[in-house]
């Protein structure tokens, strides 16, 4: 680790720690991708911050801000807003605090990647070796996966890394590839690290099919080999005749067409989804300009969007048939929108724009590795940003900041200076060192309890109904703030029987995720304690939400004959075996072969 590590940049090693976040598995959440991740953030990031803030309280420091500072704090701020006058969600939002530790992060670069004369070679060095290796390491975790040699925890994905999910791996892997190949085209240090990440990289994007992540990867290529050998620039000066360089934009133009038509038929339901998903997140923004629907509430207030659609439009079957439960908008500007109003997709947008037209700092005309490697890993990260969801999970969400911070060290932005006398700057230290202690010891505890989650969900697979309940109660007080605990709290109890129960707290958990699996069970509930005019209405919004899916329509033949609507239950019944089976189980063919039976009983 000679010359690619030097303890010495003891700061920066532990701002890379948080790195680490996207090796972090563990079968001991009942998401065991998504949660731990999120709380080695939490706990590396805090520890982290909590250092930093006992250097301020000894050290004098300048606070300078840019134009940059200011969009990505206003951003956090007008989230915090967003959250503070929700009446559906609360303060304790792991999405709010992800982004609050990655703004702490953002903040803290500067002082951990100052050159001092004492210690040789430069911070920031450290961390993008660093963060090669942990690229380097990925990669071979996906060769492991693809030739079966190592499992891949989300069985549905043939190769995701650490992280399950193809999509979520590129959404890491291909800003990495761009510090990489920046570090080897205009770096003389570490040629070989950065070779080797950045042709493992290239090599296991083919595997992958994330076509966001080709589509990135070749702008990266084009942008980082152009601002080496300018070999574009060349040749378009040396185009002289102006027909010619129009001729040259219709042959790109050619080529780009078809290559869009095959990117998109490649994976075409997925394709399709993510437009429909646009077209009803359009809708809502549409309602709700100016405030949104609220922070983090995008999934819930989609899925009421759906319903409606498919209220309207029953006879669609093609949306019907790739319509599903959705968390993301696949597009964070829109999700923005949707969630905070206009104001908060432009102040993102804002960041974006802001960072690519930074110009760098005399200082670093010399040696433009790192500004060039962030603005490559910013494009990426935009380019996911427009058809995927990289802000939502932690390893890439690190990456966007930290590139953020690079390029904001790097840029010669006008800044505003601030001075803080002794006393106020001690003072702010010490509230940072307070906050960041308290958020350390609830985040401690709510681990704990996430962790017990998964033994209460375990003891119901077990039949040991009574333990579960007690553990369920207990654990309420603590995640009660979770739509996926209130969700399973309230599914659980349904099926212990506990209707009453069950239905308070699944109507609790409504108002943050209403997905067709929750209005099954909310309705199941419904049903079973007599309200049948409610569990009706439950098991319809279920169907709306996903009409491709056959349970709900099975559940409302039954509610049809318990109310003397025997024609409706034929007509659902006829509508089950005329539908296309999206995935074929064991459940699906149960129902079909009931339908088919009854309807044979009904025409003898």
């Amino acid at each position: 680790m000679k010359g690619i590590i030097s303890i010495k940049h003891w700061k920066a090693i532990l701002f890379s720690i948080t790195f680490i976040s996207s090796f972090v598995i563990s079968k001991q959440y009942t998401d065991p991708f998504i949660v731990p991740k999120n709380f080695f953030l939490f706990f590396s990031a805090g520890i982290f911050l909590l250092i930093m803030c006992i250097i301020m309280y000894s050290r004098k420091e300048t606070i300078l801000f840019s134009w940059l500072d200011v969009a990505i704090a206003a951003f956090l701020f007008w989230g915090f807003l967003s959250l503070l006058f929700s009446t559906e969600m609360t303060i304790d939002n792991s999405k709010f605090y992800i982004y609050a530790c990655c703004t702490g992060l953002y903040f803290s670069l500067k002082p951990v990647v100052e050159i001092r004369k004492k210690v040789p070679g430069n911070p920031l060095d450290t961390i993008v070796n660093i963060l090669l290796i942990i690229g380097i390491v990925q990669v071979s975790w996906g060769f492991l996966q693809y030739f079966h040699i190592a499992p891949n925890i989300q069985k549905e994905f043939r190769i995701g890394g650490s992280f399950g999910n193809p999509g979520q791996y590129t959404n890491f892997l291909v800003p990495v590839f761009a510090f990489a190949l920046s570090s080897y085209l205009f770096s003389e240090k570490n040629k070989k690290l950065s070779f080797v990440s950045a042709l493992a990289i290239l090599a296991i994007l083919p595997f992958t099919q994330a076509r966001a992540a080709w589509i990135a990867t070749l702008l990266i290529i084009i942008y980082l080999t152009e601002k080496k050998y300018g070999y574009i620039r060349k040749f378009w000066k040396g185009l002289r005749y102006i027909a010619l360089k129009i001729i040259i934009i219709f042959i790109i133009t050619g080529i780009l067409f078809p290559v869009t038509i095959y990117l998109y038929q490649l994976k075409k339901n997925s394709s399709s989804g993510r437009l429909f998903i646009w077209q009803t997140s359009l809708e809502m923004i549409k309602d709700k300009p100016l405030t949104g629907f609220g922070f983090d509430r995008f999934a819930a207030a989609h899925n009421d969007y759906q319903a409606k659609y498919f209220e309207k439009h029953p006879d669609d079957t093609a949306k019907a048939e790739i319509a599903d439960g959705v968390n993301y908008a696949f597009n964070e500007f829109i999700q923005a929108a949707a969630e905070t109003g206009i104001l908060g997709a432009i102040l993102l947008i804002s960041i974006f724009i802001i960072a690519f037209t930074g110009k760098p700092k005399e200082a670093i005309i010399k040696d433009m590795t790192h500004y060039y490697g962030a603005k490559a890993a910013l494009t990426a990260l935009f380019i996911s940003s427009l058809v995927s969801y990289p802000f939502h999970i932690v390893p890439s969400t690190v990456i966007f900041f930290f590139s953020l911070g690079v390029i904001n060290l790097q840029s010669n932005y006008k800044t505003f200076q601030i001075s803080t006398i002794d006393r106020s700057r001690k003072l702010i230290a010490i509230t940072g060192i307070v906050l960041i202690s308290v958020f350390l010891i609830i985040k401690y505890q709510r681990n704990k309890a996430e962790r017990q989650w998964l033994t209460a969900f375990k003891y119901m697979r077990e039949n040991r109904m009574d333990e579960a309940y007690s553990l369920y109660q207990d654990l309420y007080p603590d995640l009660k703030n979770s739509q996926y605990f209130l969700f399973n709290y309230g599914a659980e109890l349904s099926l212990m029987k506990r209707y009453s129960e069950s239905i308070r707290i699944l109507k609790e958990a409504e108002p943050r995720l209403d997905d067709s699996d929750f209005y099954i069970y909310l309705a199941s509930s419904y049903e079973n304690s007599g309200n049948i005019k409610e569990a009706e209405a439950g098991y319809n919004k279920a169907m709306c939400i996903m009409p491709a899916k056959l349970f709900p329509r099975y559940r409302l033949v039954g509610i049809y004959l318990k109310t003397d609507r025997k024609m409706d239950a034929v007509e659902m019944a006829k509508k089950i075996m005329s539908m296309k089976v999206k995935i074929q189980s064991p459940t699906t063919d149960a129902i079909r072969q009931e339908m088919a039976d009854f309807l044979k009983k009904e025409n003898s």
